[in-house]
């Protein structure tokens, strides 16, 4: 029979050992990481995808930033006890509205379409407008 083996030790040599019924996992000792968070680039949700939680953002009545680094580490906090693993900013340049979106699938993210600029001048009327642009910051928690 063999002798039963310290945590300490067994943790150490890559292999565990419960000693009342002396049986031995055999393998290596993973450590337990916490979820950390990852930006990512040029991605959005889908547009066909309902978010699971939804914040508005009026900049005329209140300054507020959702780029702040402290802003984003608490909406990153509430993201993770909703349940959620992404979020996506999302800010229109010329505007004072924004978005912060929660939602719980990242397979649900898509790349953010670049737009395609026509090298063809044209004439002196008006043609269309263009749209808005949109800026999208996206993380995920992994």
């Amino acid at each position: 029979q063999a002798a039963p083996i310290s945590p300490h030790r067994a943790c150490f040599r890559g292999w565990l050992s419960f000693s009342p019924l002396q049986c031995r996992l055999v393998g290596p000792v993973v450590p337990l990481s916490m979820p950390t968070w990852r930006e990512k680039v040029q991605q959005r949700l889908q547009d066909s995808c309902i978010p699971r939680l939804k914040m508005h953002f009026d900049m005329r009545e209140n300054n507020v930033d959702i780029h702040d680094s402290g802003f984003l580490d608490c909406c990153k906090v509430l993201c993770a006890k909703r349940g959620c693993k992404t979020m996506v900013t999302e800010t229109t340049q010329g505007s004072n509205f924004s978005r912060v979106l929660f939602h719980d699938e990242p397979r649900d993210l898509e790349l953010v379409p670049v737009a395609v600029s026509s090298k063809k001048k044209r004439g002196k009327g008006k043609g269309p407008s263009k749209a808005p642009k949109k800026v999208y910051k996206c993380w995920v928690l992994e």
